[in-house]
């Protein structure tokens, strides 16, 4: 019986390690040039922490199957450690110039009011609390219950997209000297949303700061409820259709995302000054959009983050979807999430960040 039970094991832990090396390896491939190869990705973490059970289970039997699992993380270590950091961290001390940046989805500022908190009265409090300097805000929406950010002289506030009451923003405690909105340009990016960027003149010189907002998989409650606890009483048929449909509106949203990171990365490029991108991307890093992005500038939190660094509380799973990237003249010393207060269904996302001794690749095109 034992030997029969391990042989299901091991045939199910091949099909596990194939499909965590596949999964790990699909960021490579383009959304758009091949259908559903996102989903891969998302279930990355799945496969990897079923990997790591079995390979448990071959310990304990004292096998030597568990090489399975070892083989295979080795294979894809590069993809873990976007997912996981160490939990301790000792925090660098530094005595250099620094710059204090964060990245946050506001909600429209609790606009239809998701939360009891008084959003106008704590965003301001939070972000001071932060000691944050730069401020990217992605769903920026202007009514009577925005907050008033009055410790940030310098603002650049975007609500054309879409309507004129939508849209980003970037707040500075240092002086903005240009700053500009981007439209995508081709169709397939959607031409009607696109980025901010303003160039401020920081104490570390002059960074171009992007705050972008790449497009949402746009799933309803009912999606989420849906795909979290399937009523096995429901319908077959019905059911079968509204999975489809989820898939499809998450295809969708890969295949944009594929077209906004590449006119994304092709500006970043261009840029002539180190940039700082601040960014609720709607990606986690084992995505085609992360590979885009961290070929070009470094994640603060694999050079600072701690544990798994989620940054979305909307759903009962962990997903960073939000993040600050630099180019390489900078160096991150410090990367931060903060869970309390909860006024979004994001969390802030800090970096502290310094001058780095190495020369960026963001000046150099791959083409």
């Amino acid at each position: 019986m034992k030997k029969l039970l391990n042989l299901i094991i091991y045939s199910v832990h091949i099909s596990v390690v194939f499909a965590t090396i596949l999964s790990g390896y699909s960021y490579f491939i383009p959304p758009d040039l091949v259908k559903y190869i996102g989903i891969a990705g998302l279930l990355f973490p799945v496969f990897l922490i079923v990997n790591v059970l079995l390979g448990l289970y071959w310990i304990l039997q004292l096998n030597l199957r568990v090489l399975l699992t070892l083989g295979s993380i080795a294979l894809v270590l590069p993809q873990a450690n976007t997912l996981f950091q160490n939990f301790i961290r000792n925090e660098e001390v530094f005595t250099e110039e620094s710059i204090t940046v964060t990245t946050f989805n506001v909600r429209l500022f609790n606009h239809w009011h998701w939360f009891d908190e008084d959003v106008k009265e704590i965003m301001p409090k939070l972000l001071d609390s932060l000691g944050s300097q730069i401020v990217g805000i992605q769903e920026y929406y202007q009514s009577e219950n925005t907050p008033k950010f009055n410790d940030f002289k310098y603002q650049f506030i975007a609500t054309s997209f879409r309507n004129k009451n939508f849209g980003m923003a970037i707040f500075s405690k240092f002086p903005i000297a240009q700053k500009q909105v981007v439209y995508f340009q081709s169709e397939a990016a959607d031409d009607r949303d696109g980025f901010i960027y303003a160039d401020i003149k920081t104490p570390l010189g002059m960074a171009r700061v992007v705050c972008a907002h790449l497009v949402s998989f746009k799933l309803t409650n009912e999606d989420l409820e849906m795909v979290e606890n399937p009523s096995i009483e429901s319908d077959s048929e019905q059911l079968k259709a509204n999975y489809l449909s989820v898939l499809q509106k998450i295809n969708r949203a890969f295949e944009k995302r594929a077209h906004q990171v590449r006119e994304l990365k092709e500006f970043i490029i261009e840029s002539p000054h180190p940039v700082i991108l601040l960014g609720d991307l709607n990606d986690t890093p084992v995505s085609y959009t992360y590979k885009v992005l961290s070929g070009r500038l470094q994640d603060t939190f694999t050079q600072a983050g701690t544990g798994i660094g989620h940054t979305y509380n909307r759903t009962r799973y962990p997903f960073r979807i939000d993040y600050i990237f630099h180019s390489s003249e900078f160096k991150t010393i410090k990367h931060m999430v903060t869970t309390r207060p909860m006024v979004s269904d994001h969390y802030p996302v800090t970096a502290v960040l310094i001058r780095s001794q190495y020369e960026s690749k963001v000046f150099h095109s791959d083409k």
